[in-house]
Parts: structure tokens; C-alpha cells; sequence
């Protein structure tokens, strides 16, 4: 039933410290709407609705024990490919001198690979992708250390800001505003903000409009496709939990020891916790709700969207179709007889050249968040800028600038006359200069 919900109110509760107008305000009111709910049975935080056949993905919270049980998974499945196919350990040999030449050559490598790199490099056979993805690897890990440069400099001067504040000393008759001194207002913790936003999310389970996340395109992404699609719903979830008016997000076909949801859960440990207000199941969505009720998104559509309507049931395709073009996603909804809509690009949007209208989930995710509430207009300032024509043509005048000064830098100088009047110029000129700087001195 509730008793998840009621227990992340008084848990956000005790983290506010008895701030009883903000209470009123935001915690008091949905607690009213709460008890004035019907007593439904207690659905959506488990994978099946029978606890003897529930199955889950257990992640550890702390991030240094997930990353030793994602590596130590990924070494495990890699001890079992090389076991089915033992080529692959010579494979893995001829990778390891290939790093190391490009290494030597200057090249961008990664100082270190961790099993779950070996992992997508032993299933990539074209040698070009693997150069790609070194890079992307190296850019990741000089990210990295910029990070920690950046935390240890702060850390230096929070030390020395410290000891100059020691050394001052503190006054009592004055108000002296910093990093420990006074404050008006009273500091809020990320812990207390984070119980916040898990009980907007609840809110959704309640009275927020449904939304559903078909993840049975694993088929057709390629592994580093894959960790792109589950990031984005991880963004997903983090753009749905701060908004003013969440959804009651279903992820349907959910294979729970499959690629994606085995991402997904990296990067949301808390997914299949009790109060988690996602809902997460193997069912396919015709199942779960009306036919009628439903709109399949999907650019390929001839319908353009008009309206949000609060009634139906929104379907969006986790896919990230980089490496396949197909309208899968129309194709599937023609199948199922369900109908399909394209969001109102076009209408609102001067699209520049070039320039494709396929958007991210988490974009998507965000566009009708503000459908709901604020209007197309307000919606559609989530496509990126870079898409539109304005931006498009900006760019170009760059390119064109760039272009004109390279030209400028590479045109050739004018040839050297050497003819005899040319000599004799030079020579009167010069003449001339030394008779000038002669009468002078």
C-alpha cells in the first residue's frame, strides 16, 4: 500500500527539523491527498507481482564495492567466452601489442583497461572502432584526473582558509559571512534534497500522468549504444524527480539479466529498492494498459501530435539508433495496433540543413514533462540548439571565417621583379635615403 511513501514524508520530515511552514506547505497537503486515496493493493516497485518468482539485480551503494562487482561480472563472462571460444585469448594478445604501438606512437590509449573494457573491445573486430573507443576511453580518463586536480585545489585552499581564520580569530560583535562562519539561512543537505525528490517521484505513483519505456530494442544497439540508452534513462529519471509535475514511469519489457537493464542498474542502484517510485517489469505494456489509451512516439510517424492529453498513455522507445536507421519502433507499434504520433518539431522549430530531428529518450522524457504543464512552446526548448537554423547558419558564417583566414595564411606572396628598371628604382631610392640621412647629421 503506502507505506513506502508515508515513511520517505516522515523521513523528509525529521531531515527539516520541524520547519513547520515549509512542512505545511509542501509535505502536509500530499499526505492529505494520500489519506483520501482508495486502499489499492501495493504494485510497481517489484519486477513481478509474485514474490516466488521475483527476480532482481542487487547493486551495492557504495561506488567503489559496484565497480569491483561490475568488473569482477565482467570478468567472469569473459573467462566464459574465452572458455566457448579459445582464439579469443590470442585475439586479446594481439590487442594488448596493438595498444602498446599505438602507445609508443603517441597515440591516445588509456593507461588502464578494467575487465569491462575487455569486455566490449573482445566483441569489437574492426580495428578503426577500437582506435575510437581507446580515445573515448582516454578522454574519460583525463576527465578524470582533471577532477581530482580540481578537488585537490579546492581541498589546498579550504586548508589555507582555515588556518587564516584560526589565526584571525572569530568576532563576536560582528556577522562575518564564509565558508564556516554565520549564515541567514539555514544549510540544506544534499541527503535532505535527495529524500525530497524521492517523494516528488512517489507523488507520481499516486495521481501523475503514466508514461512507459519500451526497453525490447537490445537487439539492435551495439554495446557502447547500449550504456548510452541506459544512461539516458538514468538522466530520465534525474530531469522526472525535480519537476514540478513527475510521470508514473513504467519500464516494460525489461529483461532483467539482459545488457540494458544490467546498465540501467549501474547507474541507479536504488532501481529495484521498495521505494523506488518506478515501476519495472518483463510484461509487455499491452498488457498492463488499454490499447486505445496508448500513443507510441516515434519520428517516423505520419501523425503529428497536437496536444498533450492527460488520459493517455505515452510510449517511448528505448533506443539509441546510431549504428540501424529501421523504423523499428513504427513497425512494432503497426503490430500491435497501437497508435503512433510524432512530437510538433516542425511546427514550432526552423530545422537547419543537415540537421536530423531524432532525439535522445532523456530529451524526450524532458519535452513532455513540460508538455504537461507549461505547453509546446516551453517543451520544445529542450532540442538541441545546434539543430535549429539559426544556430546552423551561425556556424556556417564560422566555417566560412575560418576558411577565409586559412586562405589568407596560405596564399603565396607576390613574385620578386628583378627586371633592370625595377633594379634602377631600387638603386635611386636608396641613393636617395642616404643623401636624406646625410644633410640630416
Amino acid at each position: 500500500m503506502y507505506t513506502q511513501a508515508i515513511r520517505c514524508y516522515f523521513n523528509a520530515s525529521l531531515k527539516l527539523g520541524g520547519r513547520k511552514g515549509l512542512m505545511t506547505v509542501t509535505l502536509i497537503s500530499p499526505t492529505l491527498v494520500l489519506a483520501r486515496q482508495p486502499i489499492v493493493p501495493h504494485r510497481g516497485f517489484y519486477v513481478s507481482a509474485h514474490r516466488a518468482t521475483e527476480e532482481r539485480l542487487h547493486m551495492p551503494k557504495d561506488p567503489r564495492e559496484r565497480r569491483e562487482t561490475i568488473n569482477a561480472d565482467a570478468q567472469r563472462k569473459i573467462d566464459a567466452m574465452i572458455q566457448q571460444n579459445p582464439e579469443l585469448e590470442k585475439f586479446r594478445e594481439i590487442v594488448k601489442l596493438e595498444i602498446e604501438l599505438l602507445r609508443q606512437n603517441g597515440e591516445k590509449v588509456p593507461s588502464e583497461l578494467t575487465p569491462v573494457h575487455w569486455l566490449d573491445i573482445l566483441v569489437t573486430k574492426s580495428r578503426i572502432k577500437r582506435e575510437r573507443y581507446y580515445e573515448f576511453l582516454f578522454k574519460l580518463e583525463k576527465k578524470e584526473e582533471n577532477r581530482k586536480k580540481k578537488q585537490e585545489e579546492s581541498n589546498v585552499l579550504f586548508e589555507i582558509s582555515k588556518q587564516s581564520r584560526d589565526k584571525v580569530g572569530v568576532r563576536t560583535d560582528v556577522m562575518v559571512y564564509g565558508i564556516g562562519r554565520n549564515s541567514l539561512f539555514r544549510r540544506i543537505s544534499e541527503a535532505t534534497m535527495n529524500q525530497l525528490w524521492k517523494w516528488n517521484g512517489l507523488k507520481s505513483t499516486i495521481w501523475g500522468t503514466k508514461i512507459v519505456f519500451d526497453l525490447s530494442y537490445e537487439q539492435y544497439m551495439r554495446p557502447q549504444e547500449i550504456r548510452s540508452c541506459a544512461r539516458q534513462i538514468m538522466e530520465s529519471y534525474a530531469a522526472n524527480k525535480v519537476h514540478d509535475f513527475p510521470f508514473d514511469v513504467y519500464l516494460c519489457n525489461a529483461d532483467v539479466k539482459g545488457p540494458l537493464m544490467t546498465n540501467v542498474i549501474k547507474f541507479i542502484p536504488s532501481l529495484f529498492d521498495d521505494d523506488f517510485p518506478w515501476t519495472v517489469t518483463p510484461k509487455s505494456f499491452t498488457q498492463i494498459f488499454d490499447k486505445d489509451s496508448m500513443v507510441y512516439l516515434t519520428e517516423h510517424s505520419n501523425v503529428t501530435l497536437q496536444k498533450y492529453d492527460t488520459k493517455t498513455t505515452y510510449i517511448i522507445g528505448a533506443f539509441v539508433d546510431k549504428s540501424y536507421k529501421q523504423p523499428v519502433s513504427l513497425a512494432k507499434a503497426k503490430e500491435l495496433g497501437i497508435r503512433t504520433a510524432k512530437l510538433p518539431l516542425d511546427r514550432h522549430l526552423h530545422f537547419g540543413d543537415g540537421s536530423h530531428k531524432i532525439l535522445t529518450v532523456n530529451q524526450i522524457m524532458s519535452i513532455m514533462l513540460d508538455a504537461q504543464a507549461y505547453g509546446w512552446e516551453k517543451a520544445l526548448e529542450h532540442v538541441p540548439k545546434r539543430k535549429l537554423f539559426e544556430s546552423r547558419l551561425k556556424s556556417m558564417e564560422r566555417k566560412l571565417e575560418r576558411d577565409m583566414q586559412k586562405a589568407e595564411v596560405l596564399r603565396s606572396p607576390p613574385a620578386l621583379d628583378f627586371s633592370y628598371e625595377a633594379r634602377g628604382k631600387l638603386r635611386d631610392r636608396f641613393i636617395r635615403e642616404k643623401l636624406e640621412y646625410s644633410s640630416k647629421t
